[in-house]
């Protein structure tokens, strides 16, 4: 009887020893998926935030273009002016294109979101705007 009350502490205590570092491994992986997770959702939050300064950096330039007596190239500067103001040196990758045809001004800014680390995926992001020329319905 105390033959087998020995065998049954022994088989306990190597079990114990056994699963001793799955509790870390288990951490470690549970703590990993987190972090991933943290980091997408802070991602997702800077696509946002970046898809909001390309929305209204098309706006503004086009209101500006579309000024009385206005050019063209303002719609330009004013767009790059505020995806700087709002992106920082990231604003300088998007590409701004404007048009002023048949009355109408349009102006529409293409570009990838910023990226919190490299490995992380960028978004595309597009914004259009297009506003009335108050030169043509200005007397």
């Amino acid at each position: 009887m105390r033959w087998a009350a020995c065998v049954e502490s022994m088989r306990l205590r190597l079990s114990a020893r056994a699963e001793s570092g799955s509790i870390l491994v288990e951490f470690l992986g549970s703590a990993l998926l987190i972090i991933f997770a943290l980091l997408g959702v802070a991602q997702m939050s800077i696509w946002l935030w970046s898809r909001g300064v390309v929305v209204n950096a098309a706006h503004e330039g086009a209101r500006a273009a579309a000024e009385v007596d206005s050019s063209i190239v303002a719609a330009e500067w004013t767009t790059r002016a505020v995806l700087r103001d709002g992106l920082g040196s990231n604003g300088d990758a998007f590409t701004i294109t404007a048009a002023r045809t048949g009355g109408v001004v349009r102006v529409e800014v293409r570009g990838e979101s910023p990226r919190i680390i490299d490995f992380m995926p960028s978004f595309p992001i597009v914004g259009r705007s297009t506003v009335l020329d108050e030169s043509t319905v200005w007397p």
